[in-house]
């Protein structure tokens, strides 16, 4: 039996490719922690985190607080590192899950090099 936060990324991988975005990677550990999805459009890398939460939608996004997003900045730029993607743009999403509700917030990390 999946669990709830499985079951978001799943619900999150369907949403992006019903927009067109091609999933690179799922669950991708770094040193520094894991990148829940990892996708691609054109040129442009997403990182993005999903949080799932039951009953506030609230919730989910102050679940990205300031040291996750460094740990998503650390660990996504050991994925550049390691897959030569340097020359490509890249940005930080959060897919935000509370019951049937489902928000996507693009570039919501600043991005660093």
């Amino acid at each position: 039996m999946k669990s709830i936060g499985d079951a978001g990324e799943d619900r999150a991988v369907e949403y992006l490719q019903q927009h067109k975005l091609k999933i690179v990677e799922r669950n991708w550990s770094g040193d520094g922690g894991e990148i829940d999805i990892i996708a691609r459009y054109k040129k442009q890398i997403h990182f993005v985190e999903v949080k799932v939460r039951k009953n506030s939608m609230n919730e989910a996004w102050l679940a990205v607080s300031p040291t996750k997003q460094r740990r998503l900045q650390r660990t996504a730029q050991q994925w550049i590192q390691q897959h030569g993607q340097d020359k490509w743009s890249y940005q930080f999403d959060v897919i935000a899950i509370s019951g049937q509700t489902l928000e996507h917030r693009q570039n919501v990390v600043e991005a660093s090099t």
